[in-house]
Parts: structure tokens; sequence; C-alpha cells
């Protein structure tokens, strides 16, 4: 079937094809179809947080939200007022989650929904560094008070690829809240989190925070920060080490020209900014 029209949104609706106007919003996402509702893939590539109900292209009787840097999962609040429904979500800047939608109604715990419950306090140093896997050699240890790339300490840290494990002390501002959100700010470019001992998450992808739980008193964190290889590359590369030893191949860069990393600057590693805690409350609705 041919048709002709000034406007493709009326036709492909008059045909029963329903558009997702959750990408107004400015969502980026990808559907499929299954045997009893549909997967979404949802991502935030806007520079503002999304905080309420979105509307969805797909009949559900129940949804499901799965956050995949977390493994977190909970039926999410729906709004029945509209058909298909609405889901409330909150997605960070650069955040990716899944919607599982599904035609029957389910009997799944609840997703946690939070709220801001006051300002972000920053953890102040003193910092404690350690390198503790990686090459060409391990750098010293270091005490700060503010945060920067670990490529200023030395020259050593300066052609450092690998993990460097970051501990300070921390006072509870309020027992009372029962749940903190820790932002990280920039971080170069992974970090596994540890609260009072307890490994809690890998963060390696933007928005770099996660809800922790804080005991009365004073608390250990500790995050273990991985960089990229490429100040190792680049300090191979300046010894004049030969290190692209291939058979039967070239390493070339992307313009295929021979592969050079001596001109590159050191790339930034570690965490580079602020870190703070903010107290969170339950949403009510």
């Amino acid at each position: 079937k041919l048709t002709l029209t000034d406007s493709i949104a009326r036709i492909l609706s008059e045909m029963g094809i329903e558009r997702e106007k959750l990408a107004d919003m400015g969502l980026d996402f990808i559907r499929r179809k299954m045997n009893d509702g549909k997967v979404y893939y949802l991502v935030n590539h806007t520079p503002n947080e999304i905080d309420g109900y979105v509307p969805l292209g797909s009949p559900a009787k129940s949804v499901i939200i799965l956050d995949p840097l977390t493994g977190g999962a909970g039926r999410a609040r729906i709004s029945s007022r509209n058909e298909p429904p609405d889901v409330y979500l909150q997605v960070k800047p650069g955040q990716a989650l899944f919607l599982r939608t599904l035609e029957t109604k389910m009997d799944a715990p609840a997703w946690q929904y939070f709220t801001p419950g006051g300002d972000p306090v920053e953890l102040t140093g003193p910092w404690n560094v350690s390198f503790i896997s990686g090459g060409p050699l391990l750098p010293d240890d270091i005490r700060m008070q503010e945060l920067r790339s670990w490529t200023s300490f030395s020259k050593e840290a300066k052609a450092f690829s690998g993990t460097a494990k970051y501990t300070i002390q921390l006072e509870n501002p309020d027992p009372d809240v029962r749940a903190w959100l820790l932002a990280l700010g920039d971080v170069r470019e992974s970090a596994r989190i540890w609260v009072n001992g307890e490994y809690l998450d890998c963060l390696w992808a933007n928005p770099f925070e996660i809800r922790i739980c804080l005991r009365e008193g004073t608390n250990t964190l500790e995050m273990e920060v991985t960089n990229l290889s490429a100040n190792r590359l680049r300090a191979l590369e300046l010894s004049g080490m030969e290190w692209k030893i291939f058979y039967e191949i070239n390493m070339v860069n992307r313009h295929y020209s021979a592969f050079d990393a001596t001109g590159w600057d050191p790339m930034p590693s570690g965490l580079l900014g602020k870190v703070s805690i903010a107290p969170l409350v339950p949403k009510n609705f």
C-alpha cells in the first residue's frame, strides 16, 4: 500500500502505529517486542535530569525498572489515567535504564524513589592515595587535601596506568538520615566503592553516583580508581622501547599512518573533582 501524506505522524497513527512521545523529553531509546510486552532501553543524553511521569507508546499493566549499572530492579509507579500508561522515572544526565512492560499485573517489590533531603556535603581531605596495581612502576603513596589528577603527583605517576586506592574518613553529618547519595564528580575512568569494608559496586559511566548508608560516627570510604592505558603507551613511546611486536601486522593510527604516541598529552587520571554526599528521603506521591 502506497500512501501520500504531508504528515507522517498522522498517517502512522491512522494505521495504528503510535509514536513514542518519550522522545520529546530528550530520551533516546531502543524498543523490542516480547511475547507478553516490550523491553525499552532508555538513555538520557540531555544535560537535564528527568524526574516525572514519562509517556509510553505501549500498553502495559505493570512496568519493571532495571538499572544496568547497579543491578537494581523494581516495579515502577505508573499512571493509568492515560492508555498507554505513563511511568514515573528518575533519570540523571548520562544515565541508562531498562524498562520491561508487561500486559498483566505483576506483584513485585516496588522501585525505590528518592528525592534530595538537604544540601550536598563536600568530603574534604585528607585523602590517602596508594597505587596498588599497574605499571611501569608503582608511584609512591601520597596524602592530599584537594583532589587532582594523579599525573601531577610525580614523573612515575604521569606514566602510570593501573589502579589507585583512595581512602578518606568521614563523619556522618546526620545519623537520622537513612540513605545518602555519594557523588564522585569527575572520574577517570572507573571506580569500585567500599563503605566500612563492604563492597558496593563499580561505577564506570555517568552520572558516577551511588546510594550508600552511613553508620553513626566515623565511616571509612574506599575507592579503587582505574585509568586508561594511554599514559603507559605514551611512556613506552617516549622511552624508545620497542613494544609493538606483532606477527604479520603493522600498527597504525586512525589515519592509517604509523602509530606514534609521543605527541600525546597525559590523560587526566583518578578522581579529579569534588566528592560529596547528600541526604536522601523517600519520595512522597
